[in-house]
């Protein structure tokens, strides 16, 4: 049940970040993984325009090739 109450909450948390990643256009956001959503959330609240920040993200890791949801 614990880990079932942990998925739920990953879940949630992913969702989440896509649509702050949404807003913040980041438009190959649905490619990333949540820790490289966080890193291109965060450039962009540092002032990188989205082209910039997901740049960061492409370069500094690779993306995720199966579902970026689970």
């Amino acid at each position: 049940m614990h880990e079932q109450h942990n998925d739920k909450a990953d879940e949630r948390e992913s969702i989440e970040l896509h649509k702050r990643a949404q807003l913040l256009g980041l438009v190959d956001h649905d490619e990333f993984s949540p820790d490289q959503l966080r890193a291109a959330i965060r450039a962009r609240e540092q002032g990188a325009d989205p082209h910039q920040a997901q740049g960061q993200v492409e370069e500094g890791t690779p993306r995720t090739t199966g579902d970026a949801h689970g």
